[in-house]
């Protein structure tokens, strides 16, 4: 019997390869925007495939103390909205919560959605996630599932 729970574990593994995957390939100091921008990209597309209701969002989150650009990908469960999204700094994490607590605490401000593109992230991280997720196909076979359902 597959559950809720089921969902968020899948959801909570790709978000876990991505951030390894991202994270490692990144060198310090780390750009948030940057690394933000490549996550969203594979977390969307994978939650996606798995008939996830997601979107990515473009806008600003405090780093630091300071407003910063961000990607982060929405996701809805049972139609209440949550932010995914990893973090590589200080350590490495992956913050996935309510909309309203990623707001409070965290200070996400939505500018806009952010339209899928299969050149957002470079098919080495592509191929890092599947790999670590024993998922049997290429990069490029995975992008191609994902253009044809979009």
């Amino acid at each position: 019997m597959y559950c809720q729970l089921d969902q968020v574990g899948e959801i909570l593994n790709v978000a876990g390869a991505v951030k390894d995957a991202v994270c490692k390939d990144q060198q310090a100091p780390f750009d948030s925007t940057i690394i933000s921008f490549k996550a969203s990209s594979v977390i969307f597309g994978l939650l996606l495939l798995k008939d996830n209701d997601v979107f990515i969002k473009k806008g600003n989150v405090n780093v630091n103390g300071k407003q910063a650009g961000y990607y982060w990908v929405e996701l809805y469960l049972d139609g209440l909205p949550f932010v995914l999204t990893v973090v590589c700094e200080p350590v490495p994490e992956i913050l996935f919560l309510p909309v309203e607590e990623a707001v409070e605490k965290y200070r996400f401000i939505p500018e806009k959605d952010h339209a899928w593109r299969p050149t957002d992230c470079e098919e080495e991280i592509w191929q890092a996630v599947l790999n670590d997720l024993d998922i049997k196909k290429t990069a490029q076979q995975i992008i191609d599932d994902i253009l044809r359902i979009m």
